[in-house]
């Protein structure tokens, strides 16, 4: 092998060790559901409000909750419940939207239950962003 290779294959392994690193690369439309949920679980809408795209009919993470409460069954809001995800699917993506499947379980105190819930994104600006719940 000679020097020129071997320092391209050097510099090509850095670039991408520090890319990851500084989170040049994108997340998957799942990662960004996944995270939404997590944020509204954790009653933090301003970040949950950061991932929802800005042509969405979504009025918020706060609505966002409800939706989320009614899909899952529960007959309080999602302050008093402990949600987590256990699974997600990418059911379909193209280059501007995304449909992923996530399978939330769902504290109701006296039992636990699981629930599917389809999340669709949409391409804003090179990142994905929540369009849609249900």
């Amino acid at each position: 092998m000679n020097r020129r290779t071997l320092l391209a294959g050097a510099v090509t392994a850095g670039t991408a060790a520090t890319a990851g690193c500084l989170g040049l690369f994108e997340d998957g439309p799942d990662d960004v559901a996944e995270e939404f949920i997590e944020h509204v679980d954790d009653g933090e809408l301003a970040a949950a409000n950061e991932l929802i795209h800005e042509q969405s009919t979504i009025d918020g993470a706060g609505q966002a909750a409800d939706l989320l409460a009614a899909f899952v069954g529960a007959d309080d809001t999602l302050d008093a419940l402990d949600l987590s995800v256990e699974e997600t699917t990418v059911v379909a993506e193209s280059d501007t939207e995304a449909r992923v499947q996530l399978l939330i379980s769902v504290d109701l105190i006296l039992e636990e239950v699981e629930q599917a819930v389809d999340v669709e994104l949409r391409d804003e600006d090179g990142e994905w962003r929540v369009w849609a719940i249900g």
